[in-house]
C-alpha cells in the first residue's frame, strides 16, 4: 500500500514539475501545448539575406504575453517556436519597432522600461543589433 501511494505522489510531483517548467520556460524540446504567435511586423534586410519579425507570443492563461523579435535567414519561413532565433523578448505587449540600417545591422526600438526584458542580444550570426528607446 505504501509503495502505491509513493508511486502516485512521485508521479503527481513529476507532472507538476513538467507543467510548471513548460509554462515558465515554454520549451523542453517537446510541446505539450501550442503557443499562438501573432506577427506584428516582418521585415527583410536591404540585401534580402535576413528577415526580422516582431510578434506576440501567447502560451495560454497561465502565462503572460511575451513580445519577441526574432531574426532568421530569409530563405526560412517564420516559425514562432525557434527560440535560438529570438534576439529580444519582453513581457507583455509593449510597442516594439524594427528597422534595418543596412544588411547586417538591425535596430530595435523598445520602451525605456527594462524590468520586463528577458533577452536583449547585441548580435545574431553576422547581424549587429542595436537598441533605441521610445523617447529617442
Amino acid at each position: 500500500m505504501r509503495s502505491i501511494i509513493l508511486i502516485v505522489v512521485v508521479s503527481v510531483v513529476l507532472l507538476i514539475v513538467l507543467l510548471v517548467g513548460y509554462t515558465r520556460f515554454g520549451y523542453f524540446g517537446f510541446k505539450l501545448f501550442d503557443c499562438d504567435n501573432r506577427v506584428i511586423k516582418d521585415l527583410k534586410s536591404p540585401d534580402g539575406k535576413y528577415s526580422a519579425t516582431v510578434f506576440e507570443r501567447d502560451c495560454g492563461a497561465t502565462t503572460s504575453y511575451v513580445t519577441v523579435v526574432s531574426v532568421r535567414d530569409s530563405s526560412s519561413k517564420f516559425k514562432g517556436d525557434r527560440v535560438d532565433d529570438f534576439v529580444f523578448t519582453m513581457k507583455g505587449r509593449p510597442q516594439i519597432d524594427i528597422r534595418w540600417e543596412d544588411g547586417r545591422h538591425l535596430v530595435i526600438k523598445r520602451p525605456t522600461k527594462n524590468d520586463d526584458i528577458f533577452k536583449e542580444l547585441r548580435s545574431w550570426k553576422e547581424v549587429r543589433i542595436s537598441y533605441t528607446t521610445a523617447s529617442q
